[in-house]
This record gives structure tokens, C-alpha cells and sequence, in this order.
């Protein structure tokens, strides 16, 4: 945890430095490290009796810290010009009790204030939820589980710090007091989640196949022998050619049915054309949603700039947005891109013409599944293992590490390199 900082050193200016920090320092440290280093006389008697506070920027002019509180949580931001000033004994937020007890064993019982609480190896901060984070290589376990990271505590959860099991009770509502040190309240609006019910895009039936009438030779041939027989009788030529001149329309007939047979396929065909088209559009439609449904659980790194970058009215009310109480933790993360079962599939009618049947099939396994959104939700692997090219297994990281410090409150995140 490294950061450039100024110490403003009374008369004698500024001293600029930079500050290594391990995970689990304090403020207390931090101010202790700078007494070492200032020139000018100090604002107490007793160096232990000191806190660090924020000159610049401005709006971290508030309440000193407590020199127990964490510096990954509670010290100033990188960059800031920094005072040695006398602690704050009493501050609000940090000492005023709470109702949160751990019990253990029914007998040790451990009163926590609101605010930061540091437990062996792990720190329990208590606002308007309670949180447990787990600092270096910690062994604490919640609930039997190991604890990675940081995690929600409520009435009734076992927690297991340096072997010593301790059982949260809650006497009462939480009320915390405004807060104050180098924190400053952030709008959040909660998750905005849906579910998708599966709804499948039927492929129109193909026409069935239109047998072409055959030659009509039985209308031909009865009134060729009609002319013959009425030869015979009349004896007239005329009379019997008449009737032969009669299978012409016969066969002018036979054609004509024909050409509308062929007619009437083409028309059924080209509709089955139009109705597959249609079909088509729902079905890239469909594979759109699906890619823009997973999408929204991974940010592309233009996203996560215009949800950090200040917009005209101040922060904007996507920054943390999966950290509101009432929507579960989620630690899901983009990676790339990957092809998946499309979520809506195609169904295939088993009717109709079969060379066109074959072509929908065709269409069908063509479009089985679609080039998707490539995420994986770190809650439920407990972790990801990176393997390449350090600068492709670098950017992988990063693009990881951003994506949970945007998307995931200081309250439920923390960060150890």
C-alpha cells in the first residue's frame, strides 16, 4: 500500500515522502513514522498522543482519526498534504457504544463502538451494517468457512479470530453516528437486477412438397374415340374432326394446371422465406439481449472511466453500486469474450418440405450458441488463477482489480498486493 504524502512541517515547510504501508498499519503508525521525521516542535508532549489529519484537499478537513483505526480505511489519500495533531479523545463515530456484543463461550463478552475495531488479525467496523475484513495472511473463519477479504456480519454469526470463536449478538438497531475523519458518503442506488425466463424462437413450418398434375391421358383419349365412334355412325369427316380438334383444349388444360402448380409453390415458398427472415431478425435480436443481460456484469474499462469520472452534478450514482445493503454481495468480473449456449433456443418443427426442414436444422445448429460475454463470479470459485505472458496475465489483473474497486464500496472490498 504505497502512497505519496506531504508533511506540513510548520515553519520549516514541507517533506515530501512516500509511504510503504503493510496492511494491517494503523494511523497510529503512520504518525508515529512522521514525528520521527518532523523538524519543527510538535502539536504534543507525548508522540503517542499523536494523529494524522488531512490539510489538503479540503474535504478532508473533519474529525482526526483514532490511532487504531486502519490506514488502508481510515489514513489520508495519496497525494495529500498531512498534520501532526493531538488525538481526538471522544470523537463521534468512533468511540460511541454500539449494540453489537461478541460473546464467546457465554462468559468474555467484547462491547464494540461504531467505527473501525481492530481484532487480532482481522478489523470489525460497525456503520449502518457490520463488516469483518481479514488483514494479511489471516486465518479467521466465518461461520466454519475461511475468511477472504471482507464480509457482512449479523446477529447470530459465528466468527473464529486467532482460535477464539466469538458469537455476534445485536441488542438493538443500528444508528450511527454522521461520519467523519477521511471518509465522505457516496450516493448508492441498489443493484438493478433481472431475471430472464428462457422464451424459445419457433422457425416457421416449411411447405410441403406440391406434386405437379400428370398428363391427362384419359381426357385426351375419350374424345379420340368419341370422333371415332361418331365416324362410324355419321360417316361425316368434319363431324369426327371436330371432336379430335377437341383434345387440344384437353391438353391446353392439362398445362395450365400445371404452370399453377408451379406457381402456387413459389408463391408458399417465398412466404416461408419472408416468415424465416422475420424469424431470423428475432433470433439475432434474442443473441443481442443475452450478450447486453451479461454484459452489465462485467464493465468494459470505457465503463468503469465514466462511472469513476465526475459527471457535471458531482459523483455519479453508479459508483458502488452492488455495495447497497439490501441486494447480495457479488463479485463477478469480466473477462473477454466466449461462446455460449444460446439461452433462447431455436426449435425446428418436424413438418414441411425436406430439403427445406434440412436447411432450417442447418440454421438452427449454425446459431446453437452465440459469442457472449466471458464473466466468472470470484464469490462462488474463491478465487482466479492467471496463466500467460506477464503482460497478458498483468492486464488481465488489472482489468480484474478495476473492476472490483468500482464496482464494490470500501465497505465490502479490500485490496492487498
Amino acid at each position: 500500500m504505497r502512497r505519496p504524502l506531504r508533511l506540513a512541517d510548520g515553519a520549516a515547510g514541507v517533506i515530501d515522502l512516500t509511504v510503504d504501508a503493510t496492511p494491517a498499519a494503523t494511523v497510529g503508525d503512520l504518525a508515529d513514522a512522521l514525528a520521527e521525521l518532523a523538524t519543527a516542535p510538535l502539536a504534543s508532549s507525548d508522540p503517542a498522543d499523536l494523529t494524522v489529519v488531512s490539510r489538503w484537499p479540503t474535504d478532508e478537513l473533519s474529525m482526526p482519526p483514532p490511532r487504531s483505526a486502519p490506514l488502508s480505511t481510515h489514513g489520508p489519500r495519496a497525494g495529500s498534504t498531512v498534520l501532526l495533531l493531538p488525538r481526538a479523545t471522544g470523537a463521534p463515530g468512533t468511540t460511541d457504544p454500539s449494540p453489537v456484543r461478541l460473546v464467546s463461550g457465554g462468559v468474555d463478552e467484547l462491547r464494540l463502538p461504531y467505527g473501525p475495531t481492530r481484532l487480532a488479525d482481522t478489523v470489525v467496523e460497525i456503520a449502518d451494517q457490520i463488516t469483518v475484513r481479514a488483514l494479511g495472511g489471516s486465518d479467521a473463519r466465518l461461520g466454519g468457512a475461511a475468511l477472504l477479504g471482507s464480509s457482512r456480519l449479523a446477529a447470530g454469526d459465528l466468527l473464529t479470530v486467532d482460535g477464539v470463536p466469538w458469537t455476534v449478538c445485536v441488542d438493538g438497531a443500528l444508528r450511527p453516528p454522521a461520519p467523519r475523519g477521511w471518509t465522505r458518503p457516496h450516493p448508492r442506488r441498489a443493484a438493478i437486477t433481472s431475471t430472464h425466463e428462457p422464451s424459445p424462437v419457433v422457425l416457421p413450418t416449411p411447405p410441403t412438397a406440391v406434386r405437379l398434375p400428370g398428363f391427362p391421358v384419359l381426357s385426351a383419349t375419350v374424345p379420340l374415340l368419341m370422333a371415332v365412334a361418331l365416324w362410324l355412325a355419321t360417316g361425316s369427316v368434319l363431324a369426327a374432326g371436330f371432336m379430335v380438334f377437341s383434345v387440344v383444349f384437353v391438353v391446353a388444360s392439362g398445362l395450365e394446371a400445371r404452370r399453377e402448380a408451379r406457381a402456387e409453390d413459389r408463391s408458399r415458398v417465398a412466404e416461408f422465406r419472408e416468415d424465416l427472415a422475420d424469424a431470423m431478425t428475432e433470433v439475432r435480436s434474442t443473441a443481442a439481449a443475452q450478450r447486453q443481460r451479461h454484459a452489465e456484469e462485467g464493465r468494459t474499462p470505457a465503463q468503469l472511466r465514466d462511472i469513476v469520472a465526475p459527471g457535471r452534478e458531482g459523483p455519479r450514482s453508479t459508483l458502488w453500486e452492488r455495495g447497497s445493503a439490501d441486494v447480495a454481495p457479488s463479485l463477478t468480473v469480466r473477462l473477454g469474450t466466449v461462446d455460449r449456449p444460446r439461452e433462447d433456443h431455436l426449435v425446428v418443427p418436424d413438418a414441411g418440405r425436406r430439403s427445406l426442414r434440412r436447411e432450417l436444422e442447418q440454421l438452427a445448429a449454425e446459431h446453437r450458441s452465440v459469442s457472449d460475454i466471458a464473466t466468472i463470479d470470484l464469490l462462488a470459485t474463491r478465487g482466479l488463477v492467471v496463466e500467460g505472458p506477464d503482460e497478458s496475465a498483468a492486464a488481465v489483473a488489472r482489468a480484474v482489480v478495476a473492476q472490483l474497486a468500482v464496482l464494490l464500496g470500501p465497505d465490502r472490498l479490500g485490496i492487498v498486493v
